[in-house]
């Protein structure tokens, strides 16, 4: 709380205000030209028509017949019911740098002195959207975190989808404040030489960072392995979007159950249709849905997702109502989509609903300092921590890679597993031949297979020899019949 002191002429008089905005009283407004009080932590301004006017704590301010003094109150640490909340993520480091990333690209860094949202000009981050109040909210340092405070704005304040009165996060956080998001993002300081990012990727960041508040569609063109998928769960994370992230990869889901998966089924709507199901556009409600190898989907499931993509609107297998659902779609296709529409294998009208953003993540030979960086990260997280030989570095740097990160990894994983050197050789790299490019997930894929034969077919045996759950040998054996059809 913070004691407010007034003074005109012999009369005083004192107010206990929280943290937020506060108009003032008609006699002090019509003293002092000031029509509200903005009170943050240890901070005070007066609000003018004009600007702000910083008013230190303590300090008696005084203007034509009158003055104003605030300190204070020691107060508790309001509680989950008084609108706290805290996330649960690693707290920042003191020493960390903590941004406000707005809409424009704008950068504004959070230090000693809160950051003010709202439609006031002299905000720090101002806004002309009607929905947003003249001091809306305020981000500043307490200690190891940023805190987030409404200042008692009409429309509230959303950190992560949640309307909160005070929230408390650490390392990242999405802020909404009317139709703007703005991103919360710590940035630990350079410890001694680190690995440099490649300039490419430090683009399809930049990009991210600028369409991810939006809720435009985005495409993802790459190679398989090339990070496609986390880039989808950054454009999530920085949305702002309080649902979830879903992630579906259509290569594994076969022509008669892809209607299922997407949008639902009630029960009896197909034979094993038990109980009702949620699909993934019912799933990602509010949130995002990442549908990954968009190519692979059949025609007539391409003609269900585009009027999905258009009205917003789903219907489950066997029911007749449409029900809206508000999803953020991000696809994406190691295929070039464009050479398909051509070969009149993908629908055109589709196509260009789905690439209204379209975004290209480099393949790894592109990027050979992210292939340093992620080498390095990977070798130090092994126990114990593991390096590389010159030779080994050299091998890594000249082979180009057609699997990408995921290669890369199952490459390290690899000679790790095999050898308990602390330093690994280049002998100790088994790299594959670019037409035989192997990956675990492959490996895992055929010692199903193999059991699922000598099995005779039978998918419980072969959950019950693997230890794997009997959904997961129906998703492999689907997934590799559907490569051999192909």
């Amino acid at each position: 709380m913070h004691r407010v002191t007034w003074s005109m002429g012999p009369q005083s008089l004192a107010v206990l205000y929280p943290n937020g905005a506060h108009v003032l009283p008609e006699p002090i407004v019509a003293a002092t030209r000031a029509y509200a009080i903005v009170l943050v932590d240890n901070f005070a301004y007066l609000a003018f028509d004009d600007g702000l006017r910083d008013i230190p704590p303590d300090q008696p301010f005084v203007g034509a017949g009158w003055s104003l003094t605030w300190m204070r109150e020691p107060t508790l640490r309001p509680s989950a019911l008084m609108g706290e909340r805290t996330r649960s993520d690693e707290a920042i480091p003191s020493s960390a740098v903590v941004t406000i990333f707005d809409p424009e690209g704008r950068e504004h860094q959070v230090d000693r002195r809160p950051i003010l949202v709202g439609r006031h000009p002299a905000c720090d981050i101002p806004t002309v959207d009607r929905r947003v109040s003249l001091f809306h909210c305020a981000l500043l340092r307490s200690g190891q975190a940023i805190r987030v405070v409404d200042l008692g704005s009409r429309n509230g304040t959303y950190v992560d989808g949640t309307r909160v009165g005070e929230a408390t996060v650490a390392r990242h956080a999405a802020l909404r404040v009317g139709r703007k998001r703005l991103e919360v993002r710590a940035v630990l300081p350079d410890r001694g030489p680190a690995p440099a990012r490649s300039s490419a990727m430090r683009l399809v960041e930049s990009q991210v960072a600028r369409i991810a508040p939006s809720s435009a569609t985005v495409m993802i063109e790459g190679e398989s392995g090339a990070g496609k998928e986390l880039v989808a769960r950054q454009l999530h994370q920085l949305s702002g979007r309080g649902g979830a992230f879903v992630a579906i990869n259509a290569a594994v889901l076969s022509s008669t159950l892809a209607s299922s998966e997407l949008f639902g089924h009630v029960r009896g709507a197909f034979t094993g249709a038990e109980t009702d199901r949620l699909g993934a556009f019912a799933a990602a409600d509010g949130g995002t849905l990442f549908l990954d190898e968009v190519a692979e989907l059949s025609p007539s499931v391409q003609a269900e997702l585009l009027r999905a993509v258009e009205l917003r609107l789903i219907r489950r297998l066997g029911e007749n109502v449409e029900r809206p659902v508000d999803v953020r779609l991000v696809v994406a296709s190691h295929r070039n989509l464009a050479e398909m529409v051509r070969a009149d294998r993908f629908r055109e009208d589709l196509f260009h609903r789905l690439s209204v953003i379209t975004l290209k993540v480099p393949p790894l030979r592109e990027r050979h300092e992210d292939l340093v960086e992620i080498t390095e990260r990977f070798m130090r997280s092994q126990q114990p921590p593991r390096s590389l030989t010159p030779a080994a570095w050299e091998k890594l740097r000249l082979h180009g890679w057609p699997g990408n990160v995921r290669e890369l990894i199952n490459t390290l994983t690899r000679a790790c597993v095999m050898s308990d050197a602390s330093e690994l050789t280049a002998a100790d790299l088994l790299l594959a031949p670019r037409a035989a490019v192997s990956s675990i997930d492959h490996l895992i894929t055929d010692a199903v297979m193999s059991m699922y034969s000598a099995s005779g077919q039978n998918t419980a045996r072969t959950a019950r020899e693997l230890g794997i759950a009997r959904r997961t040998v129906h998703r492999l054996v689907r997934a590799s019949q559907a490569r051999r059809k192909a």
